[in-house]
């Protein structure tokens, strides 16, 4: 079986702005990741589930993103 790109991030950088989570352990979301550099040399976008515009506001482009248990 093949696996998809593993990623770890502490929920401690989550919580910061998001709150304290329950357990999530085999929940699935919905989300994307983007690295912004606008006001650089170099202007430059990226993001880790395609979108079709600059525009990462696109919740129908979010990729699935499954925490396992």
């Amino acid at each position: 079986m093949r696996r998809g790109n593993e990623v770890a991030c502490p929920f401690a950088l989550l919580e910061k702005y998001a709150g304290v989570f329950e357990e999530i352990g085999g929940q699935a979301w919905k989300a994307n990741f983007y690295k912004c550099g606008s006001e650089t040399s170099h202007p430059h976008w990226g993001s880790w589930s395609a979108i079709d515009a600059l525009n990462f506001h696109l919740p129908a482009k979010f990729g699935d993103i499954r925490f396992a248990k």
